[in-house]
């Protein structure tokens, strides 16, 4: 059971998501760090027919995101796509979000 606010902005955040990509858009950019994961979290929450694999799919494409090459940037993740510029902190972004998903939602 999700609150009015959480209803409210899981609206929203369906109206960007991008099924091919499995993230939220915003115009030509795929939000990996902010909207995308948040949106998982709501879907488990709700936890709806469907919300669960939507959910799962969110998070693999977040996590298909993470750098591996070169090696100064292992283990980065980009705040959006295609990434305009080089922000380290999409990593502080995204751990909350993934804590929660863990803690919360994974056996």
């Amino acid at each position: 059971m999700v609150s009015e606010v959480d209803s409210v902005r899981l609206r929203e955040l369906e109206a960007t998501f991008d099924p091919d990509a499995g993230l939220a858009r915003s115009d030509e950019r795929l939000w990996v760090a902010f909207n995308s994961l948040e949106y998982a979290i709501l879907l488990l929450r709700r936890d709806q027919a469907g919300d669960r694999q939507r959910a799962a799919a969110i998070v693999d494409a977040v996590l298909a995101t993470q750098m591996h090459e070169p090696d100064w940037d292992r283990g980065r993740f980009p705040m959006s796509l295609p990434e305009t510029w080089r922000d380290l902190n999409a990593n502080l972004f995204l751990a909350p979000e993934l804590v929660e998903i863990y803690e919360h939602w994974l056996p």
